[in-house]
Parts: C-alpha cells; sequence; structure tokens
C-alpha cells in the first residue's frame, strides 16, 4: 500500500495515457463503423437506393481513408498523444458537417425532383462529401497507432496488430450498436452529437494531464452534453427540410431496414423508402385496377367487398364501378 502512494507521479500519469490510449483506439473503430452506417444511409436516400452507389461510396470511403492514413502517418510530433487528440476532436467536428454536405448536396445535383444521378455525379457525391471525416479517421488509426507504439515500447510495424484487434473491438460493437439500436431510436444529428461527444471526452483524458483541469474540462462536456443534443436536433430539422426541398415533409424514421419518409403533395400524401416512392395515399386509381381480378372471377358480378387494399383506397372509402 505504501508503495502505491510513493509511487512517482510520471508512472501513474504513463499508466493512465496507456489506458486512455486503448481506450481512444476502441473508440476509433466504433466511431468509424457508426458514421460509415449512418452515412450510408444519409447517401443512399440521396443515391434514391441505387445499388451502383454502394460500391461507389464504399470506394470513396477506402481512398480517403489511405489517404489520411498515408499523408498524416508521416506528420511526427514531439508528443505522440498531441496529434490523436488533435485529431479526435477535429473527428468529433467532422462528422457532423459530413451529414449537412450529403443532404445539401442534393440540392446542388438534383435539379429536378426525382431525377436519379449517374456513376459520375455518384461518386463525385460520395468523393468530396465523405473526404473530411474519412481524412482525418485515417489519420487518427495512424496516430494511434504511433502512439500505441510508443506506449507498448515497441515498433510501429509490431504494434499495429494490436492496434488492428483494439480497433476491431470497436468497429464490431458499434456496427452491432448502430445496426440494430442507433439507427433505429437515434437520428442522424443525434449519432453525431453522441459520437463527438464521447470522442472530446476521450482527448481531455488523453492529452490533460494534471488531475484539476482534466476534472474541470470532463465536467464543461458533460454539462454541454444537453446542449450537442439540442443542437443536433435543430440541425437534423433544418438539413431535413433541405433535403426534402419543395415537398411539405410530415415525418421520417430510420428503420433496421431503411429510411422512411411521408411527404404531402397537393392532399396526396407519399411514402418514401430511401429515397424511392413506395405509395400513394389516396389512390383510386389502383384501386380500381385492383378489383378487377376479383370481378373476373365471376361470370354476372353484382357486388364486390374490397378487405384491406387501405393504403390505395380514398378517405371516403372506395366502391367500384361494377357492371349492370
Amino acid at each position: 500500500m505504501g508503495s502505491m502512494l510513493t509511487q512517482p507521479a510520471s508512472v501513474t500519469d504513463r499508466g493512465r495515457v496507456r489506458s486512455a490510449t486503448r481506450a481512444a483506439l476502441v473508440l476509433l473503430g466504433f466511431t468509424a463503423v457508426t458514421a460509415q452506417v449512418a452515412l450510408m444511409r444519409e447517401l443512399i436516400v440521396v443515391f434514391y437506393g441505387s445499388e451502383v452507389s454502394l460500391g461507389l461510396m464504399l470506394a470513396s470511403w477506402l481512398l480517403w481513408t489511405s489517404a489520411g492514413s498515408a499523408v498524416l502517418g508521416r506528420a511526427h510530433d514531439r508528443s505522440p498523444v498531441r496529434p490523436v487528440a488533435v485529431l479526435q476532436v477535429l473527428l468529433a467536428l467532422a462528422l457532423p458537417l459530413t451529414i449537412l454536405a450529403v443532404r445539401s448536396s442534393k440540392l446542388t445535383f438534383h435539379p429536378l425532383p426525382g431525377e436519379v444521378l449517374g456513376p459520375g455525379p455518384m461518386l463525385l457525391v460520395a468523393f468530396v462529401t465523405l473526404s473530411l471525416f474519412c481524412f482525418v479517421s485515417g489519420g487518427l488509426f495512424a496516430a494511434g497507432s504511433r502512439l500505441y507504439a510508443s506506449e507498448a515500447s515497441a515498433s510501429v510495424a509490431s504494434a499495429s496488430s494490436s492496434m488492428y484487434l483494439l480497433e476491431a473491438l470497436g468497429s464490431g460493437a458499434g456496427g452491432i450498436l448502430a445496426s440494430l439500436v442507433m439507427i433505429r431510436y437515434l437520428s442522424a444529428f443525434q449519432i453525431a452529437a453522441l459520437l463527438g461527444w464521447l470522442n472530446l471526452v476521450a482527448a481531455t483524458v488523453l492529452a490533460a494531464r494534471r488531475v484539476a483541469p482534466r476534472r474541470v474540462m470532463l465536467g464543461v462536456l458533460t454539462i454541454a452534453l444537453p446542449f450537442l443534443w439540442v443542437g443536433g436536433n435543430r440541425l437534423e430539422a433544418m438539413s431535413l427540410n433541405q433535403l426534402w426541398r419543395g415537398f411539405h415533409l410530415l415525418a421520417t424514421r430510420n428503420s433496421i431496414y431503411g429510411n422512411l419518409a411521408v411527404v404531402e403533395t397537393e392532399g396526396m400524401r407519399t411514402l418514401y423508402e430511401n429515397g424511392l416512392v413506395a405509395f400513394n395515399v389516396p389512390d383510386p386509381a389502383a384501386a380500381e385496377e385492383a378489383v378487377h381480378f376479383a370481378l373476373l372471377e365471376h361470370p354476372h358480378p353484382t357486388s364486390l367487398l374490397l378487405i384491406g387494399f387501405g393504403l390505395l383506397a380514398s378517405p371516403a372509402g372506395f366502391e367500384p364501378a361494377l357492371p349492370p
């Protein structure tokens, strides 16, 4: 017990940095995968659910991540802790900016409502909008590897395997929570606020060496969390109005299968799934077509009961025109 009390402060600080480094690397994987799930869904809505867009989005993601790792991985600092903390702060800011860029891109590249982009414009949108977040994320991986190697007193190459393991743990947790929980119950900007807050906390724990300033900064971040949440809700509403400009957006929700949005235009409500029209309400023409299948099964129909099909019926009900 006495040896613990007389332990040098540098050893204690080194242990804190080592633990914070491992947590930061796990958080990097968690942040990257969660953000990827959220951003891919946002881009799919802009691209109207095109399967081609998935390959172009992933290609842009990998390209910018590798570029960030290559460029920022060559940058050296006297303290390996500082680059990691700075990049975590930048990552916290980059995600909401990227979501805004994705939703605003629809105004720039979709001059006509419902127009589907070709592969070239899709690649351009994904390449530009994903650049900031992926570049910083890739650089954080390289800086984290260098920091982990420094803390483990090993070469960067030998420390990479442990680095990949820690990031994989965070990636697995992020994939499960993002796909099954976050996407279902949180909006895109709420996810961005949560991830940003976690990265700011990790940067504070990692960079602030003195106990008193660290506690003050963590207290400020704790107080700031509700304001970040409220700000995220306002950005969500503002950006959705830009995304669905020209329509009266009634509601939008994310399910584990896709994005759902209900808009109203001239008395007709339309449900969109991943940017594509699922059905309209009311739609008397579709109901009129549907009853003919039943009418053809009887030689002399005099009446017909239409059960279900409520989505396509008019609000006042539907009575098909039967032959005399």
